[in-house]
């Protein structure tokens, strides 16, 4: 029935052109504008029709090529009509129309007190967004194009409406995400959360170690995440990873975790690094320059000997999607977005301590999107001459923008971690 609703391809015109969202394998595909009026015309003409109207532009055998090719990734049907739907009738002039992703902290209660929380999560904020507002915002999501979701907390399984979300946003055609830390979990979440579709389970595990975990997150949770991650395996089969954040005290057991995430039958393992923030913002925890490439390059080493996925920080910074994106900085606020538990907005969630005074309580996501001060500015950046005059800058504009701001005080800064800045800067 879901299938039906909502088609495999769904479009939204663009400044440059056209996204394309293929709901199959979970990405946004770039267009420029003059495949994107193909498209438009497409729809219900023959194919001899159809080139007259562009005969002045491309030659004959350019715009076969260019069929063949939308051909094979199935965006045509046997008549060659496109077969993508499209969500708006007119592009906004200088940014996407609407997020490609929101992440969505359903609640910041947790049992855990992890010394590394960028959010600073434990109890619950007061008037946390409600299961219908949760809902409204599914809704808009599906009817402006913005077409995957990341649920994130917190501890997402402090809400007992949590699989009744992820099943609504199923419902909705939107592809959902969702990180965890496992304590919670037991074999009858685990049995229903199978009956959902998840474009990844991600679960948090930073440490091989009892030891090292327990100093992580807290005493006596070791032993309860290994066992909800077994519950995890055992009775569902979700695609999911492990995700290591990293710290000093962690970095020398990565050959370990992945290790672990082989044995329990994990697809794949992501590291990040941990941002002076929240829990974190205090204390000797966050890594140096040189530990950030030394453990980055022994992550590489490792990616040869393992059948898992790595999600490996790049270093230097990569933008994702660099054909759409034109500004300085990294995609918060340009590509994504980060919306906590009581409908604030922001570019992404390591800047949900900054203040944000508007909410999905007073405005539309579009409405936030468009108009929000916190994520105009980020579109506004104006950078600094190290990264503008850098030969990488079009694939990293700069990296960063949370490790420029707690590590220099300055959103304009370069990224710490970036190999290219001067020695006098780091």
């Amino acid at each position: 029935m879901t299938e039906n609703l909502h088609p495999r391809f769904i479009t939204r015109k663009e400044f440059f052109g056209c996204l394309i969202y293929d709901r199959e394998i979970g990405e946004y595909i770039p267009f420029d504008k003059d495949a994107t009026e193909i498209f438009e015309y497409s729809k219900g003409q023959s194919i001899n029709t159809l080139y007259e109207q562009f005969s002045e532009k491309f030659s004959q055998k350019s715009f076969n090529t260019f069929l063949m090719l939308c051909e094979n990734i199935e965006l045509l049907d046997n008549n060659k009509c496109f077969l993508g739907i499209f969500k708006n009738t007119e592009a906004e002039t200088s940014h996407l129309y609407s997020p490609l992703r929101v992440h969505l902290q359903v609640t910041k209660e947790c049992p855990l007190t992890c010394v590394h929380c960028f959010s600073d999560s434990g109890k619950p904020l007061d008037k946390e967004l409600t299961t219908k507002e949760i809902i409204n915002l599914i809704n808009e999501m599906s009817g402006i194009g913005t077409c995957e979701l990341s649920i994130g907390g917190g501890e997402p399984f402090c809400r007992s409406d949590l699989l009744e979300i992820i099943k609504y946003a199923n419902k909705m055609g939107i592809n959902t995400s969702l990180s965890t830390n496992a304590v919670l979990i037991n074999k009858k979440i685990s049995q229903k959360l199978n009956e959902l579709k998840l474009k990844r389970l991600n679960v948090s595990f930073d440490g091989v170690s009892q030891k090292t975990y327990e100093f992580l997150r807290g005493k006596n949770t070791y032993k309860k995440a290994l066992r909800g991650i077994k519950f995890l395996k055992e009775y569902s089969s979700l695609p999911s990873y492990i995700h290591v954040t990293l710290v000093k005290q962690n970095i020398s057991e990565l050959p370990g975790l992945i290790r672990l995430a082989e044995n329990l039958n994990f697809e794949g393992i992501q590291f990040d690094y941990a941002l002076p923030i929240g829990r974190a913002s205090d204390s000797n925890l966050t890594l140096s320059y040189e530990e950030a490439w030394n453990v980055r390059n022994m992550a590489q080493k490792l990616q040869r000997y393992t059948g898992l996925k790595m999600v490996i920080p790049s270093l230097p910074f990569k933008t994702q999607h660099r054909g759409v994106y034109q500004h300085f900085g990294c995609i918060g606020g340009s590509q994504v977005c980060y919306i906590n538990s009581q409908g604030f907005i922001y570019p992404c969630g390591f800047f949900s301590h900054q203040p944000s005074k508007e909410s999905l309580r007073e405005y539309s996501l579009k409405e936030l999107w468009d108009n929000a001060p916190i994520i105009k500015l980020f579109r506004e950046f104006k950078g600094n001459p190290t990264c503008l005059g850098c030969d990488q800058y079009n694939s990293c504009r700069g990296g960063c923008r949370a490790r420029a701001l707690y590590n220099y005080k300055n959103l304009n800064a370069p990224d710490l971690y970036c190999p290219y800045q001067s020695k006098m800067t780091r």
